[in-house]
């Protein structure tokens, strides 16, 4: 059986910062199990370039190819189902739990990557190099950011709460799994176990929905990060003691970069309604919506 032989490999990083920085992940994986350089591109074009566009190389360091190639695999993309380049072009999501090193059989130029899936462990067997490869520089939060990461540090029971609406609202996949329910269930869950009386850092697109929902006794408004500095929720969230997370990998990734030792975070049944809800942890709390 002959193997694949293919030129370029491009791994394919888009949409928000949660999914990017899974997405690098996958492909710096991928590329330690078999081998293959892949290259990193960060399309500049919609419907791929979305939110605040590619932030793991301001952030992190991480950087994609540059504007030329930039351009060069756009066009290939854009018309990979031209009778004449789909030869030698090919676009497929992969998964780590297959046997990428096996022999494959097909011969494509250029082989554009969607991160797939990985082994439920995947985060957890990594997490002291994931930490280190995603560490955010406090320096770069702007004054208010400072100012909520000085009071969060303060405070032994805080326990962030992010809400997603937004593009949720309505969407088949997403909506009506981080619930009002959810959220009373978690807060009342989170208060059960701490020994004192945790104070709530919400984060949301739509506080004012917040607002009214929680009330203001125990629950302190982050809203001063939007556009650009939408990565210092993050950075704050990480930086509380315990989480209640909404379906978001904006969400997961704060949660996750923040616990340790005595943390509690809890998270709903399930992603979205395709998941069965092996994309959390074992160790965190599934709180029913």
């Amino acid at each position: 059986m002959a193997r694949e032989w293919t030129m370029l490999r491009i791994g394919i990083i888009f949409y928000g910062l949660g999914n990017q920085m899974m997405s690098y992940l996958y492909y710096k994986a991928r590329t330690e199990l078999t081998g293959e350089k892949i290259f990193l591109w960060a399309p500049r074009h919609k419907p791929l370039a979305d939110h605040n566009g590619y932030e793991l190389d301001r952030l992190f360091g991480i950087k994609p190819v540059g504007f030329l190639l930039d351009q060069f695999f756009w066009q290939l993309y854009k018309h990979r189902n031209n009778r004449i380049i789909r030869h030698f072009v090919s676009l497929k999501r992969d998964n780590l739990s297959s046997n990428l090193s096996a022999p494959r059989t097909g011969c494509k130029l250029i082989h554009f990557i969607m991160a797939g899936d990985k082994d439920k462990d995947f985060y957890t067997k990594r997490r002291e190099e994931i930490i280190e490869t995603y560490t955010f520089d406090e320096s770069m939060a702007n004054p208010e950011s400072q100012q909520w990461l000085s009071l969060i540090q303060q405070d032994s029971e805080s326990c962030s709460l992010h809400v997603r609406r937004g593009d949720y609202i309505g969407h088949p996949n997403f909506d009506n799994i981080c619930t009002p329910t959810y959220y009373r269930n978690g807060i009342a869950e989170i208060q059960k176990r701490i020994n004192t009386k945790a104070t709530f850092y919400v984060f949301s697109d739509d506080i004012d929905w917040c607002r009214e929902e929680f009330g203001d006794k125990g629950f302190k408004y982050v809203n001063c990060n939007h556009g650009k500095d939408s990565w210092q929720d993050m950075m704050l969230i990480s930086r509380c003691r315990h989480h209640i997370m909404a379906n978001s990998t904006f969400s997961w990734w704060g949660s996750f970069l923040g616990e340790k030792k005595g943390t509690i975070i809890i998270c709903p049944p399930k992603f979205s309604i395709k998941d069965n809800g092996e994309n959390y942890p074992p160790s965190w709390i599934r709180c029913q919506n």
